[in-house]
């Protein structure tokens, strides 16, 4: 097949060579279609500088974009700046036009940046045992940054005043499959947080080293104990504070408290009164009583941790006695 007058013979084709000359394009891309595929192409995209006047990235910088492209992609990015024109961006199965608005342009581009972190950052799965061993290690320390780990928990807020959290559906509204991956991360991230057990410093690591692990295993505590915090209004959200069941009793005052603040949200509806006004619940026990699963979750700790202690008292009047019983028998063979 003849190519010499093939439109693309002779045309300089190539990738951006790293992620500055991407950056450049993207801070000089003027239209809606530019913009959509640069993000599309984002993640395939070296970071190695080719002069030492270019500025030095990581994957942890360019997550940190996309995730500050993707925020608000769920409900809406207007501005009081834009007009009512409507752009003619395609065509429907019958032929008619599909026009939008500056501002749904710019919520498609946030739902791409959504959609790309979902295809290569929430989806990696790896909690999958048969990942390396290395790959897990790098890629929940990396989760764990000091820039990234806090823009996770940013991007994913609770927003109290309608009991839901920030760039997911409603509770009412069905997920997408984007969803699905970032919703299994999340969860995923919830059960680290709690599997999570210091690296052991005292019998590998000396001097310096062993003080920069000391040091290593501090920050991680830090965010990991806010993580937790912070997760609490999620897996109410997503209806799984069943991940918390084995954990009932390690919780936090902090947590317990969090856990408390959304059970007591709760209201009586005027079905179960007398009068017709709601009213907000006085306690746990009314939580309960009108269906709250936080309240309900709390109630049965509150059992098991009264369960658990009075077995631990019992395991220690146990041992006492028997401590006792040997001391005797030591006293007795003593003197005889």
């Amino acid at each position: 097949m003849k190519t010499d007058n093939h439109p693309l013979i002779g045309r300089d084709v190539r990738p951006p060579r790293n992620w500055n000359e991407w950056l450049e394009r993207w801070h000089a891309a003027g239209t809606y279609n530019e913009m959509l595929g640069l993000l599309h192409t984002g993640f395939n995209i070296s970071f190695g500088r080719y002069s030492l006047e270019e500025t030095e990235y990581t994957h942890i910088d360019q997550l940190l974009f996309y995730f500050g492209l993707a925020e608000g992609w769920k409900h809406g990015l207007y501005s009081p700046m834009d007009n009512q024109e409507m752009f003619l961006v395609g065509y429907n199965a019958r032929g008619g036009e599909i026009k939008k608005s500056s501002s749904d342009l710019r919520q498609d581009l946030a739902k791409k940046a959504f959609e790309m972190l979902c295809l290569n950052f929430f989806a990696a799965n790896f909690r999958d045992e048969n990942r390396e061993k290395w790959l897990l290690a790098m890629y929940w320390r990396d989760v764990f940054s000091d820039k990234l780990f806090p823009t996770i928990l940013r991007f994913f807020r609770a927003d109290p005043l309608d009991s839901s959290i920030d760039n997911l559906s409603k509770s009412w509204e069905k997920p997408s499959n984007n969803e699905k991956q970032a919703i299994a991360f999340l969860l995923d991230l919830m059960c680290y947080m709690w599997e999570w057990e210091e690296t052991e410093t005292d019998s590998y690591f000396e001097g310096e080293r062993k003080e920069e692990m000391k040091k290593e295993n501090a920050r991680i505590r830090n965010h990991v104990e806010n993580g937790k915090l912070l997760m609490m209004d999620i897996l109410v959200f997503l209806d799984r504070l069943d991940l918390l069941d084995k954990h009932m009793l390690d919780l936090s005052d902090a947590c317990l408290a969090k856990l408390t603040e959304i059970a007591m949200r709760a209201e009586i509806q005027n079905h179960f009164l007398l009068g017709n006004k709601a009213k907000p619940v006085e306690n746990l026990q009314e939580a309960c009583y009108v269906g709250s699963s936080v309240a309900k979750f709390l109630l049965i700790r509150e059992v098991r941790k009264k369960i658990h202690n009075t077995l631990k008292a019992m395991e220690a009047a146990k041992r006492k006695i028997k401590d006792a019983e040997t001391e005797l028998q030591e006293t007795v063979a003593a003197i005889g």
